[in-house]
């Protein structure tokens, strides 16, 4: 795998986690069954 492709990869995965994330914090039903790596 290229480096390119490698950080383009990363830069995807941390998106998608923050987008899971402030998906999770907005919507009231959520309950929170273990605390994301940081």
């Amino acid at each position: 795998m290229t480096m390119l492709a490698e950080i383009f990869l990363l830069k995807l995965e941390a998106l998608l986690r923050v987008a899971a994330i402030d998906r999770r914090a907005s919507d009231p039903r959520f309950v929170p069954i273990a605390m994301p790596r940081s």
